[in-house]
């Protein structure tokens, strides 16, 4: 199957935080892994990473070949656009970069009765330290300065939207699959921080949702997925919310001895979720009021005040004001740097992102934030 590639800059240009590509891959799996290597290389020098420990390489890929296929056969493409064995036990295909420190972020669920559409949605907002001015110097991996919005039409597995950045290969931080399915990764900073192992066995706080994009098309399906699965930190804790469009969603969120697992189930009601643990709390009266780690607390209650408050079905714009509400900056060096509404039943994404800040005339001294107006993505048929 010859590989197709669309590809365009849709936001932001030399000089700003970050610049937004789309690109889009309609292929084998094997040869949209050879783009996506092709792209590590020549765009950014990267190269696979030597492996931490060989013998726990070979039962990684063994573990992603059984269980992850899909990527698997995308690390099998990595291995054609660096010229090496993908059975090296050496080398670390399974990443083309690595996941994040922590990032502070909000998403909030809403079900079909509560849309003026009738539509599930789900809002997301990625909050994270402003990327340095300017194209990333030679050897320095692709980041959250320059994200992408990777859409992927495999020959097998699902079709994906996704926003990916930190990680071109395995990494999805919130998107939407041919089927519906949507998947949001958000740090937890309140569990403590276990030791990171990028040598772990099983999928990383990214490959999650990429996986769950490529592999399942129900929250159920997601639920037994990652029920079944083995998972570790590479970097931090995360939680991830799911949803699909028949309006079935969850938070699936690990334990901080990492012995047990929890899915907090939405029930047809709004979800909201920040960066603490949601199973620890299952009334709202037993939240801290303190800020928290991140803001965490304060955004939570934010964005649940506002759900409660509302007296009219829910539209993507209104969802979008209300997550405005609890966007990070310019105070500080974190910003939100892109919130995206994602309508599950048309399969589409309308996200704006953060471009600068420069001084405001309307006061001394003063900033203002300069985002794009939102732009509008939908899965190619």
């Amino acid at each position: 199957m010859a590989l197709r590639v669309e590809e365009r800059i849709v936001a932001g240009e030399d000089g700003d935080a970050i610049v937004v590509h789309h690109l889009v891959l309609h292929g084998s799996n094997r040869a949209i892994g050879r783009h996506l290597g092709d792209v590590a290389r020549a765009r950014y020098h990267l190269a696979p990473a030597p492996a931490i420990d060989p013998l726990r390489a070979r039962v990684q890929r063994e573990w992603l070949r059984r269980n992850a296929p899909v990527l698997f056969e995308r690390m099998r493409g990595v291995a054609d656009a660096f010229r090496v064995d993908v059975g090296a036990d050496g080398l670390d295909l399974s990443r083309l970069g690595a996941p994040p420190p922590t990032a502070g972020c909000s998403a909030i669920f809403l079900p079909p009765r509560a849309t003026a559409v009738g539509h599930p949605l789900v809002s997301r907002a990625f909050d994270f330290a402003a990327p340095v001015a300017g194209r990333a110097p030679p050897g320095v991996a692709p980041a959250a300065s320059r994200p992408y919005v990777l859409e992927t039409h495999p020959d097998e597995g699902h079709a994906a939207l996704a926003l990916v950045a930190f990680d071109l290969l395995g990494a999805a931080l919130d998107g939407v699959n041919a089927e519906g399915l949507c998947v949001v990764a958000a740090s937890d900073v309140e569990s403590p921080a276990a030791e990171p192992d990028p040598a772990g066995i099983g999928l990383d706080e990214l490959q999650i949702g990429r996986v769950l994009l490529d592999s399942c098309a129900t929250a159920q399906e997601a639920r037994e997925l990652l029920l079944s699965a083995k998972h570790h930190y590479a970097a931090v804790p995360a939680h991830w919310l799911v949803a699909d469009r028949h309006g079935d969603a969850f938070v699936f969120e690990v334990g901080p001895g990492r012995n047990r697992v929890h899915l907090v189930e939405a029930r047809a009601e709004p979800l909201v979720l920040t960066n603490h643990p949601l199973h620890r709390y299952p009334a709202d009266e037993a939240l801290p009021r303190a800020a928290g780690p991140v803001g965490t607390y304060a955004r939570y209650r934010l964005l649940r005040a506002a759900l409660a408050e509302a007296l009219a079905p829910w539209r993507a714009e209104a969802l979008g004001a209300v997550a405005e509400r609890a966007f990070v900056g310019p105070a500080g060096c974190d910003r939100t740097l892109w919130h995206g509404v994602y309508d599950l039943a048309e399969r589409s994404l309308e996200a704006t992102f953060f471009l600068r800040d420069e001084p405001d005339p309307a006061r001394a001294r003063g900033t203002r934030t300069v985002r794009t107006p939102a732009l509008r993505f939908e899965l190619q048929a």
